[in-house]
């Protein structure tokens, strides 16, 4: 059965493939080509995974640059068996010499974006038109690129008359700041040279998203890998500072020891262990934000009489000499450790190690006999996990 569907001012052939997505929901396959505004160069991929019964959210997710089509279809096929309608889109990257230059890898994300709100209807999606995006490596730079400029329909040539906003935003190794990161592994510098050859100034303001993380409105959840040798885990923690300093909405979770693309078991075409975390982590986290029924998501800290979630707070002060406090929320009975690291992995100590009823608890941590430096402090709660990073500076 073929079925066309407007796409930004492109129609689009829809071809429908009932699948079993591993749970008790069936879902509907779109797979598609579009052509967002302003490309000239022919058609892109995407992909609409629809689950027969729609929890009212719908999600956009972007591939790394290595990412296949199996991959993605790991992320979409969790989303949607959960309820959300996934969509999954190819466009132009930064190491596309002839076509992928700034801005049209954002305007094609804020393109697909649309796309789901013109749809909401027919694919299930509430009222509330609430979208959220899922970026993976280069898919999280161009989220970082798009997620700055809401509704700036003239300069990225996208439709007027609705909203590219996002509710919700999930990174996975992402690089905020496109003047200043280290890498090992890949030529960052002459792909995002290539990326701004059209307008080079382009690259330290209109299209950084740090220079501009003031103008993020919407909640976001960070994950990194602390061995990433392609994108430094420290440009997620710098993003997550930045909007938390400003008041915006922003969690981080960090993996000790991880590197790149940890999430996924390439081998296997399935989620590696600390990608079951991630995948854990971000649906509790789109729980909050997306769905119609859910509470609304606020950064604040939580009520030490009713925690509604698992959460590790940043510690204060920070840095610290020598000692720091540590806040947490469990909400329900668990064994609940608290360890700390040094840079190298090393366990230098362990805070907490004990069955804990639901509450708000602080923890002192005191660094006296440790020398100067960075270390991180990891909860593991049930299935909850979390790591955060504090400086000890004498």
């Amino acid at each position: 059965m073929k079925k066309l569907l407007a796409y930004g001012s492109t129609f689009l052939c829809v071809f429908f493939t009932l699948v079993s997505s591993g749970s008790a929901q069936q879902v509907t396959i779109l797979d598609t080509v579009y052509v967002p505004p302003g490309y000239a160069e022919g058609q892109l991929l995407a992909s609409v995974y629809i689950p027969a019964k729609p929890n009212g959210a719908g999600v956009v997710l972007t591939h790394g640059i290595s990412a296949t089509r199996k991959q993605m279809d790991i992320w979409c096929d969790t989303l949607a068996a959960r309820g959300y309608v996934a969509m999954t889109i190819d466009y132009y990257d930064i190491t596309n010499t002839s076509h992928g230059g700034y801005p049209k890898p954002v305007r094609a994300f804020k393109t697909a974006v649309q796309f789901l709100r013109r749809n909401a209807s027919r694919f299930g999606i509430s009222t509330a038109n609430r979208i959220g995006g899922i970026g993976l490596s280069q898919g999280s730079i161009v989220w970082g690129q798009t997620v700055i400029w809401d509704n700036d329909y003239e300069f990225f040539q996208t439709d007027s008359t609705i909203s590219d906003r996002l509710d919700a935003l999930v990174t996975l190794y992402g690089l905020f700041d496109t003047d200043h990161f280290l890498t090992s592994s890949q030529p960052l510098e002459t792909w995002l040279t290539t990326y701004f050859q059209a307008n080079p100034a382009l690259r330290s303001t209109k299209g950084d998203c740090i220079a501009n993380f003031r103008n993020i409105t919407s909640p976001v959840l960070l994950f990194h890998g602390t061995a990433d040798p392609v994108l430094q885990y420290l440009q997620s923690v710098q993003l997550d500072d930045s909007i938390a300093a400003n008041g915006g909405s922003v969690e981080l979770r960090l993996f000790q020891g991880a590197g790149h693309e940890f999430d996924l078991n390439s081998t296997e075409d399935a989620f590696a262990a600390s990608g079951l975390i991630a995948k854990d982590t971000v649906l509790a986290f789109f729980r909050r934000t997306l769905e119609p029924s859910g509470p609304t998501f606020v950064y604040a800290e939580a009520s030490p009489s009713a925690p509604g979630e698992f959460r590790l707070f940043d510690n204060y002060p920070n840095p610290f000499n020598p000692t720091t406090n540590i806040q947490f929320t469990i909400v329900s009975r668990q064994l609940t450790i608290i360890k700390v690291f040094d840079v190298l992995g090393r366990e230098v100590a362990t805070l907490v190690n004990e069955v804990k009823e639901p509450g708000s608890y602080t923890v002192e941590f005191n660094a006296s006999s440790l020398a100067s430096g960075v270390y991180f402090y990891r909860l593991s709660a049930g299935n909850y996990l979390a790591t955060h990073e504090m400086i000890l500076m004498r």
